[in-house]
């Protein structure tokens, strides 16, 4: 897998930032853990809307300026 560090989190100092990676094919994005509530959640609304989270996926919070960055890009 060949691995190519874009940005992080604008309000991060150094370590443990939201970040996002490019990669063949798509994107690796690191973020926080969400609790098990949470990925709950996240698995109920997505049902409702015909996706979900399979089970080899996983959900994750990011701060959207971490993501907003790809519409200029």
């Amino acid at each position: 897998m060949n691995i190519n560090f874009m940005w992080k989190d604008a309000h991060s100092g150094t370590g443990d930032c939201h970040a996002l990676y490019q990669v063949e094919g798509g994107y690796i994005v690191v973020g926080k853990t969400l609790t098990t509530d949470e990925i709950a959640e996240v698995r109920a609304v997505g049902e409702a809307n015909n996706s979900g989270i399979a089970a080899d996926e996983t959900a994750m919070f990011v701060t959207a300026n971490v993501l907003d960055r790809l519409r200029g890009h």
